[in-house]
């Protein structure tokens, strides 16, 4: 079983849309909107640790976003 926190992070790093099939980040969203408590310490450590360095800060920037507008 895969945990909330880092299903979100694998999302959010892989980022997929329509153009290879995928909705990653509709994917992000919905589960931050169920979940409602996401363990943002262990989220933003897991994604800082991802490869290349630029995808990981784009995903923690988007992340931010998405936290800032669901009032997380």
């Amino acid at each position: 079983c895969i945990r909330d926190r880092d299903n979100i992070a694998l999302k959010a790093q892989l980022g997929r849309g329509a153009a290879e099939g995928k909705r990653d980040w509709e994917d992000v969203e919905e589960m931050m909107r169920v979940v409602r408590v996401v363990d943002w310490e262990y989220l933003y450590w897991r994604l800082e640790q991802l490869e290349p360095q630029e995808q990981a800060a784009k995903a923690l920037e988007r992340l931010e976003e998405l936290r800032a507008q669901l009032g997380l």
